[in-house]
């Protein structure tokens, strides 16, 4: 048998196992070229493997017998964090007795909230006793419409959603330590310690972002939730 390289004329049988190495090195230079495990700075592989982490949280979130109702998922970019939270979000909106929102960083997180639980229609009649419960309760009329508590009436609804027989999820992907989502985790933790709340969180960042919030006034409960770490 013969072998003809460019540039290096014709090899003999004699050569036949350099040749054949030489082969198999240069396969495995350009796979390992093409591999997605190539890091730039700041940045993780592109290609995303499902590692299970999220399989983990839904099963906490789902057991009665779980306490862990706070997740935080950090990674590189591209590490595969937002994939896993869309799997817990995407998951668990599926389940009927489950109400899931997905809700911007750049949002009044609280308003954002109420108002996607204002446009469930289940229940409606609870939304407004919740509504007025929270006027009655800050003193509001329409003659002082400032007095209004958008935290009171976010915590009276996710209660009349818990009467109703929902769970209450919330997930927030590259989050960042804004004053919006240091004043929506901190109405969390109280509504957390209320009796009887069912609700949770996940939320997916960068390292740094999510120490950043961790490290915030009154947000040692967060500090403290489980924390999964993709890419390293």
């Amino acid at each position: 048998m013969w072998f003809v390289l460019p540039s290096e004329g014709i090899i003999t049988n004699h050569h036949k196992c350099d040749v054949s190495s030489r082969i198999i090195t240069s396969m495995e230079n350009n796979m390992a070229g093409a591999t997605p495990f190539i890091r730039a700075p700041g940045t993780a592989g592109a290609a995303f493997f499902d590692r299970h982490y999220a399989d983990e949280i839904i099963a906490n979130f789902e057991s009665d017998l779980s306490s862990r109702y706070v997740y935080k998922i950090i990674g590189l970019r591209k590490s595969g964090k937002s994939a896993e939270l869309r799997k817990v979000i995407h998951t668990l909106s599926k389940r009927q007795d489950w109400l899931v929102y997905l809700l911007s960083p750049a949002d009044d997180l609280i308003a954002a909230l109420i108002a996607k639980l204002r446009q469930e229609p289940l229940a409606s009649r609870k939304w407004s006793s919740a509504s007025a419960s929270a006027k009655a309760e800050s003193g509001t009329s329409e003659n002082m419409p400032l007095s209004y508590s958008s935290e009171t009436e976010l915590s009276q609804m996710i209660q009349a959603a818990n009467d109703n027989g929902f769970k209450v999820l919330v997930g927030i992907d590259d989050i960042a330590a804004s004053p919006e989502a240091v004043r929506f985790l901190s109405l969390w933790n109280a509504m957390m310690l209320e009796s009887e709340k069912q609700l949770y969180f996940v939320c997916a960042g960068l390292p740094e972002n999510i120490e950043a919030l961790a490290d915030a006034p009154n947000l040692g409960f967060f500090r403290r939730s489980d924390t999964i770490e993709i890419g390293r």
